[in-house]
């Protein structure tokens, strides 16, 4: 989309340290700008010091900001206060702020009423196949699966592709039947296991708006 000059805010932890090397690997590999990549304590009550450095890069010549997108993943009211001062720190002086990135994290209706995420994108399931899961699951145990980190159907899909591949190979669990290049279909939409030990998914794009997430690039139906 024309977003070419990236920049990182991530939680000192864990998930921030996977999130911060996925992203300059995939900015190295697409030849993107990473500007700057930051972290901050998620135990922390106020964020305006780091996210005052984080806002204060240097916008090179012929620019009209040092960012054209940003990444922010985190989710709850970390989230909503790291977003909104970055808004207020990076429109100053009329400029538009940058697009605003997530990750799954995002994925949470109560974000609709943030409005310094409006017009922010994520990666998401495609609605449909998790709705169709979400459905059989409550007829079978009566309350919708917990969507948080989606572990019901990771479960659900590991459990699923056995009995697939019991079904038509034969009880064949080597790795040429579990890294099949064309994947498998779960509950999520499509994934395939790696020789490299990372699991691929096909997501969809979705936009947060204040009437709700919209889809604004679908899940591919392929790999």
């Amino acid at each position: 989309q024309g977003k070419r000059r990236i920049g990182v805010l991530v939680r000192l932890d864990d998930y921030g340290r996977a999130v911060a090397e996925a992203a300059r690997e995939t900015c190295a590999a697409l030849n993107l700008d990473l500007v700057a990549l930051d972290d901050y304590d998620p135990a922390a009550n106020d964020f305006t010091n780091v996210v005052k450095r984080f806002a204060a890069q240097r916008v090179p010549a012929g620019q009209k900001a040092a960012f054209d997108a940003i990444l922010v993943p985190d989710d709850g009211a970390r989230l909503r206060n790291i977003t909104s001062l970055l808004t207020y720190f990076l429109s100053e002086g009329g400029r538009e702020p940058p697009k605003l990135l997530g990750t799954l994290l995002w994925d949470d209706p109560r974000l609709a009423a943030e409005p310094s995420l409006a017009g922010g994108w994520y990666p998401a399931p495609p609605v449909a196949a998790h709705a169709d899961f979400e459905q059989r699951y409550a007829k079978a145990f009566g309350p919708l699966p917990p969507r948080a980190g989606g572990l019901a159907g990771i479960a659900y899909d590991a459990t699923a592709l056995s009995a697939a591949l019991a079904r038509g190979g034969h009880g064949e669990y080597g790795s040429a039947a579990l890294q099949a290049p064309g994947g498998f279909a779960g509950t999520d939409g499509i994934f395939r296991l790696t020789p490299a030990g990372v699991a691929e998914r096909g997501l969809a794009i979705k936009e947060i708006a204040p009437t709700g997430a919209r889809e604004v690039v679908a899940a591919p139906a392929a790999f």
